[in-house]
């Protein structure tokens, strides 16, 4: 796979699932309590199916699609936008580019509408700005010379975020990640990066003992990949060999870390 498209990838491939947030996209008030049950159980049997066969998750996009045809809410256009940004990664570097772009812009739309929709400055708005965020970045990914127009948008969205919800995990993580795709001299910072990685890594161990945790709860794997590619990229080895033993030894299928990451290393 091509270097510049593994550092726009944000959240790739074979990564599984993790921990806390927000009621407001779990269980909006506007949802009968069946039905917002349901797109919560289908939102959480996401993460599972990462890695494994794509029938798995087509048919809990298949499933969530239905339900915004019939009534959509926030928390169903979430899941949705959510179910196609995994689907398009894990075809990354493989499957029909075309249809990759195709879930990507629909999941685009899925969460402009929440945005839009959504309570001003609300965590449930910025948790959608941060996720669309990653979803501009990885569109960048797949085609370069999107970089003009979507690049100053994808920034300008995390940035937003990370105003509105600065304890979110998951918004902490995509501005580490904005941070290390960014070039230098446009503000990007692989020190910074690492420094916003390390938090959100703090904050998503803080939130490690729930049970049962509220979804959006995935990132987590996804967080510990980053920061060892910016330990890595400042040298610093052994540390980034240490963070993706860390999360081989919670997914030992991570294939992004086990097969490319990790081996990329070297003997070092």
């Amino acid at each position: 796979m091509h270097t510049s498209l593994i550092r726009f990838a944000p959240v790739v491939l074979w990564l599984l699932v993790l921990l806390p947030a927000h009621v407001s996209l779990a269980t909006p008030g506007v949802m009968v309590e069946e039905a917002a049950d349901e797109i919560l159980q289908l939102a959480r049997s996401i993460d599972p199916l990462v890695g494994g066969e794509a029938d798995g998750l087509q048919s809990v996009h298949d499933k969530l699609l239905a339900f915004n045809e019939k009534s959509p809410t926030n928390a169903s256009r979430y899941a949705l936008a959510y179910c196609r940004y995994r689907m398009a990664t894990l075809q990354f570097g493989g499957g029909d580019p075309a249809k990759n772009a195709e879930l990507l812009k629909a999941a685009q739309k899925d969460l402009e509408m929440v945005i839009e929709t959504a309570p001003a400055r609300s965590e449930e708005a910025a948790e959608a700005m941060g996720l669309l965020s990653g979803i501009m970045g990885f569109r960048i990914g797949m085609d370069p010379g999107l970089s003009m127009s979507l690049g100053p948008r994808s920034g300008q969205l995390i940035s937003k975020a990370a105003r509105m919800a600065p304890d979110n995990p998951r918004v902490k993580m995509q501005e580490g990640i904005s941070k290390f795709n960014t070039p230098k001299m446009f503000g990007g910072s692989i020190k910074k990066a690492e420094t916003l990685l390390r938090e959100a890594v703090s904050i998503f161990a803080d939130q490690a003992g729930n049970d049962q945790p509220e979804w959006p709860s995935w990132g987590y794997l996804d967080t510990l990949a980053w920061l060892g590619q910016a330990l890595a990229a400042q040298d610093k080895t052994a540390e980034a060999r240490a963070v993706y033993q860390q999360a081989l030894a919670i997914n030992p299928e991570m294939g992004w870390i086990r097969y490319q990451l990790l081996p990329a290393l070297g003997e070092q």
